[in-house]
């Protein structure tokens, strides 16, 4: 650690006189185990830190304390847990691409910048500056879903929900919300599922719908009663009370706010102080406004003191904090109280500072109350143009929140949670089912297995008495003893659900069990008419085959049949033949046993209808995507020394390749979509439309205006500019234009970038770090829609190689270890075999390309384009 974090910790432990015990205990802690990792290498640390490192390298202990700490002084210094956090990302963000990826170090470190990036939007968030929220968030969400890290992806969801909410964008806000939840009831993680479930509750209470939102509060404040979270405890008796207060039930509002206050104080929570003082101040607040109609009131004045005594404390709190959200609530809380009191001029100024700093940090609800106030203000004063112009302006951002759109959005997002819950539970369901179902196959083998062994047994036993008898008896004895075999033989097979046939070394028919006539209604007396032998009756026509190689190979048969019952329906049967033997190996009998598998073929033929239309479906969009790329042969007409190597994932592909020749320019892409299979596809088939509209049609082959062009066009596509935007796709790109009249080639990528090698030496010329389309968050800062793409010029020169590429390739897993083929050997194989004809280069990358898979799943669409000029 450097000096200048040494000089920082001496400005923290400063700070720290401003603590309640608690937190000072808490932070002392923290405090002094930075000084020790401050000033010892790991070996010396070892025996003076409690519980040593745990096996984690130095700068990842120290990290994680700085975000411990930042995270303790959230809700007292936002400031200084900003400093922190900062800290800990830039000493991590050094070594977050070192080494090898998919290691637990290289997880390590991704978890260690997701934590910093996660504090930072918490921090912001408390001060209100909502766009650099939004933006650390996603950041730590999409490390997280790197990481598959669900738990971590819940928390980014419900912290994006909070922003949304803050702003007064309720569907968005809902939508994060119920996504959240689902994750964390898969989870079983109850501290997760009670935090979204209040989130959610807020969502209703602001919407009007008291009953929702009261089940969700409780529901939440069980979970955290259960385990013990006092500051969800807290936050739950908050909300419960404010649902109360809406619903004018002020004695019980109190008690809720003041049990909620009270935990907030032993915990230190400033945050949750003021926001419980602002609560009990509204109480107060709308029992004297009540009672403003009340002839005889007696403490009016009282009430508003103390209303404005609890409004005053919680904005100082609010001030410390820097919490800019908290701070205009308040100011608009004061201003409407000294409007009910008369105090005219203080209520104006109060007002419009509440109104200037609510516009500032986008908070529409707050937008709304106090434009609402503003309103009756100037009503109340005479001023009739004053009020009627903030009158309007309350109902604009009435509107802009409760809308019909809105409205719609967040019944959807409800629904959706609904209906995903629904199909979550009717999956278990089915599992369940077909768990149950196994078992009753299995139990069936072991009947099965179990009646095959005792039949053998006996008819070993039988053919011993039989053989007995013979000796002593060689007439009547024999027969007698052999039908009191047959009896016991019929009495085991008959109590089974099974049929049993017993047939002769030869197939001859010779005893059924009642199994048989169950199943399809026949008896001995029925079968024998169709047939003397196992051959005649069988439905199987591959019979003769089976028992020609049971009795030679001595090996029982499984086979299946279609069956006509006696009343005429039709049955599957799997049937089992197994040959018996006698001491010399010998056949002596053939035992066939049958079980009904109808249910089962009918579901496995209805899963195979429905798959094969959905293959048919498939395998006709692959026509048409194969339909809009340009045959290889027609490109070699123009790049004679070219070719594609291009091999989707799935039947249809995220990947396509782009060619068309115009002004005697030659233009050449290879673009990866988001996703593959069907969904790629279909962003295939936009991404080309486009190309062709901006190329072919509009004449331009600059490829950095190509890109900002698509990038546009795949934007209004799929509305992603528009506020609940569902689209999040996009598309990555290299695009040439080779120019041989003016010699050079111009070339504009984004992500994918572009390989020359020239004069022996391979050149990488690196595309912008940003997709044409698929834009994340657009905010003020941010116009996605302006973004800018750079167009590199390169001369051409003789025997120049050029290569496109998506990432499909290099992300291959294979190998004796299973690792990424990596951009490193993909570059080898390109220098290494640059002076070979470019069909022979082809063959070379396919080949190196299906030895590193060897028998790994491809992962991705593949396309590596070749051009040597």
């Amino acid at each position: 650690m450097n000096k200048n974090l040494n000089f920082f910790l001496s400005f923290v432990l400063l700070f720290c006189s401003l603590f309640s015990s608690a937190q000072q205990n808490k932070a002392d802690s923290l405090l002094s185990l930075l000084k020790k990792l401050n000033s010892g290498t790991s070996a010396e640390l070892m025996p003076t830190i409690e519980g040593g490192l745990n096996g984690l390298p130095l700068d990842t202990v120290r990290i994680n304390t700085l975000n411990q700490l930042a995270w303790e002084l959230r809700n007292i210094n936002p400031d200084t847990a900003i400093i922190l956090s900062m800290k800990a990302l830039n000493l991590c963000l050094p070594f977050i691409d070192v080494g090898e990826i998919n290691t637990p170090a290289w997880a390590s470190r991704q978890r260690c910048v997701a934590k910093s990036y996660n504090n930072l939007s918490v921090f912001y968030r408390i001060q209100s500056n909502y766009p650099i929220a939004l933006e650390y968030n996603f950041r730590a969400k999409k490390i997280r879903e790197l990481l598959k890290d669900k738990k971590a992806i819940s928390i980014s969801l419900g912290n994006i929900g909070n922003i949304y909410l803050d702003q007064g964008d309720y569907p968005k806000a809902l939508n994060n919300y119920f996504k959240a939840l689902e994750i964390a009831e898969g989870l079983g993680d109850r501290n997760g599922i009670s935090r979204h479930m209040g989130n959610i509750g807020i969502v209703y209470e602001v919407k009007g719908d008291y009953t929702k939102a009261l089940d969700y509060y409780f529901s939440a404040l069980k979970i955290d009663k259960e385990s013990g979270d006092k500051n969800g405890i807290a936050i739950g008796l908050g909300n419960i009370g404010n649902i109360y207060l809406a619903q004018k039930d002020y004695l019980t509002a109190l008690k809720y706010d003041l049990k909620a206050l009270k935990i907030a104080e032993e915990l230190g929570d400033k945050n949750g102080i003021a926001t419980h003082l602002s609560n009990i101040g509204s109480v107060y607040y709308k029992q004297a406004s009540e009672a403003k109609y009340l002839k005889g009131s007696i403490g009016l004045n009282s009430l508003f003191r103390k209303a404005l005594d609890y409004d005053f404390k919680a904005l100082k709190i609010a001030e410390e904090l820097g919490d800019r959200n908290s701070i205009a609530a308040n100011l608009g809380n004061i201003g409407v109280i000294c409007t009910s009191i008369k105090k005219h001029r203080e209520a104006e100024q109060y007002l419009q500072r509440a109104l200037a700093l609510s516009t500032e940090i986008n908070a529409l609800d707050l937008v709304k109350a106090t434009q609402q106030s503003l309103s009756e203000l100037y009503s109340q004063t005479h001023q009739p143009a004053k009020a009627f112009e903030h009158y309007k302006k309350y109902i604009i951002a009435k509107d802009s929140l409760f809308n019909e759109e809105n409205t719609k959005k967040i019944v959807r997002s409800e629904m959706n949670f609904e209906f995903e819950k629904k199909q979550a539970a009717e999956k278990a369901e089915q599992e369940k089912q077909n768990a149950i179902t196994k078992v009753e196959i299995e139990k069936q083998k072991l009947q099965r297995n179990a009646l095959i062994i005792g039949l053998s047994l006996l008819l070993l036993l039988l053919f011993f008495i039989y053989r007995s008898y013979r000796q002593k008896q060689r007439a009547n004895t024999t027969l007698e003893a052999l039908n009191k075999q047959l009896e016991q033989l019929s009495i085991v097979a008959s109590e089974t659900d099974n049929g049993v046939l017993i047939c002769g070394p030869k197939g001859e028919i010779e005893w059924i069990n009642a199994g048989v006539t169950r199943l399809l209604g026949y008896t001995l007396e029925d079968i024998k008419k169709q047939g003397n032998t196992l051959e005649e009756i069988s439905a199987n026509d591959e019979i003769k085959a089976l028992i020609h190689q049971s009795i030679e190979n001595k090996k029982p048969s499984v086979y299946q049949s279609q069956n006509k019952a006696k009343d005429g329906t039709k049955k599957w049967m799997q049937s089992t033949l197994t040959p018996i033997l006698d001491e010399a190996g010998n056949i002596k009998k053939l035992v066939v046993i049958d079980t009904d598998i109808t249910g089962r073929k009918i579901a496995e033929d209805e899963v195979k209808r429905t798959n094969e239309k959905i293959i048919d479906s498939i395998t006709y969009a692959q026509l048409i995507q194969q339909s809009i790329l340009i045959e290889e042969s027609e490109i070699q007409k123009h790049l004679p020394d070219s070719f594609i190597f291009y091999k989707p994932k799935d039947i249809v592909s995220g990947d396509f390749y782009w060619f068309s020749v115009l002004n005697n320019k030659i233009i050449i892409a290879a673009i990866d979509c988001t996703g593959h299979g069907v969904p790629g596809a279909f962003m295939s088939m936009i991404g080309n439309t486009l190309l062709n509209q901006i190329v072919n049609e509009k004449q331009i082959t600059t490829p950095s205006e190509i890109l900002r062009l698509l990038n546009q066009g795949i934007v209004a596509a799929l509305h992603q500019g528009k506020e609940g935007a569902l689209s999040d796709d996009g598309m990555d790109i290299a695009l040439c234009c080779i120019d041989y009249a003016n010699n050079r080639i111009e070339y504009s990528g984004a992500q994918n970038p572009l390989y020359i090698i020239a004069d022996n030496e391979l050149e990488v010329i690196k595309a912008d770090a940003r997709s044409v389309g698929g834009s994340t968050f657009i905010s003020k800062k941010k116009d996605f829609l302006k973004t800018e793409y750079t167009n590199h010029i390169i001369p051409i020169k003789k025997g120049m190689n050029l290569y496109l590429s998506s990432d499909g390739y290099v992300d291959q897993f294979g190998g004796n270890e299973g690792k990424r083929f990596g951009t490193r050997k993909f570059k080898e194989i390109l220098s290494n075999n640059q002076q070979l004809h470019i069909q022979e280069q082809k063959e070379l990358v396919i080949a190196a390309h299906e030895e590193w898979k060897g028998n790994t799943a491809q992962i991705d669409d593949i396309l590596v384009i070749g051009v040597k000029l």
